[in-house]
């Protein structure tokens, strides 16, 4: 089982902010992975100075993006 990841940055104009994201490739049989769905659960409730700030989860038929605070 293996997944593909993409990562990239993103500048929105109206707010003036850039984020990272995280990309995850979804495969149709299985849907989510369950280490993305691990890890989205765990950063959404860690708050840290040294643990980047999950923003957004945005899910599509084919990708999981997870949009990070850019550090």
């Amino acid at each position: 089982m293996r997944y593909k990841n993409k990562f990239g940055l993103f500048f929105n104009s109206l707010t003036q902010q850039v984020v990272a994201l995280k990309e995850i490739r979804l495969q149709e049989e299985e849907g989510a992975p369950f280490t993305a769905i691990r890890e989205a659960s765990l950063l959404k409730e860690l708050k840290h100075a040294n643990i980047v700030t999950l923003h957004d989860i945005v899910h599509t038929r084919e990708t999981l993006t997870f949009v990070f605070e850019f550090v």
